[in-house]
């Protein structure tokens, strides 16, 4: 396999503004300022939610903060650092939550991290499970990653089951390595490797993760 470009012509080229990854319930797209609305009502809405794990969401929050927020991450996918993605239900393209595939190192790495969230009155219902499914087959088919990692707080075992369903493989605890709600937090290491994900792909369109 070429490993002398990212993805051929880089993360732009694999996840065009426009492009729609489909999953059997749910769709993952980039962005636009267009979606700054849902995407300030998202955020307002789940800001408890998702305190524990995450960094702060800055209060208050504006459109015009929002779609800066937007800009920034169109500049990161065409520098082929970082890509974010819209969780969208397929029923009614309602916005529900985000995924990324951050902290991409190419060189001698070709690896990639994972960082996702869904709306609290959506948890548990297997959308997470499908959005990091999709989205890790375009990493490993069309971006050439060779890697795939996740790193999860010990107390979030919903995200856990969510990666260990899906075959990543837990490599070890690493300590104090995030300062989030106040405390340096410990995260347990989740890998894919790209022959890892080959046979886990079969496992996954037999349980209904995958688009047919």
């Amino acid at each position: 396999m070429d490993r002398r470009q990212p993805g051929k012509a880089g993360l732009a080229a694999v996840f065009p503004i426009d492009r729609v990854l489909h999953g059997p319930r749910i769709l993952l797209r980039r962005l636009t300022r267009g979606d700054a609305p849902a995407y300030l009502d998202l955020l307002e809405k789940n800001r408890l939610w998702v305190h524990p794990w995450m960094p702060e969401i800055p209060h208050p929050l504006s459109l015009q903060d929002l779609r800066k927020i937007i800009d920034c991450e169109h500049h990161e996918v065409n520098r082929s650092q970082r890509v974010d993605l819209g969780i969208f239900r397929a029923t009614d393209a309602s916005l529900i939550g985000r995924i990324a595939l951050h902290s991409i190192q190419w060189g001698v790495s070709f690896s990639g991290g994972l960082g996702y969230w869904v709306a609290a009155d959506q948890a548990g219902r297997g959308y997470m499970t499908e959005a990091v499914a999709r989205l890790v087959c375009a990493v490993f088919e069309e971006a050439v990653l060779h890697r795939v990692w996740a790193g999860v707080q010990p107390a979030n075992q919903p995200s856990q089951r969510v990666l260990e369903k899906l075959g990543f493989v837990r490599e070890g605890l690493h300590r104090q390595e995030l300062f989030i709600n106040g405390l340096w937090q410990d995260q347990f290491f989740y890998t894919l490797l790209e022959n890892e994900f080959q046979r886990a792909r079969k496992f996954w369109a037999v349980k209904g993760w995958l688009a047919v």
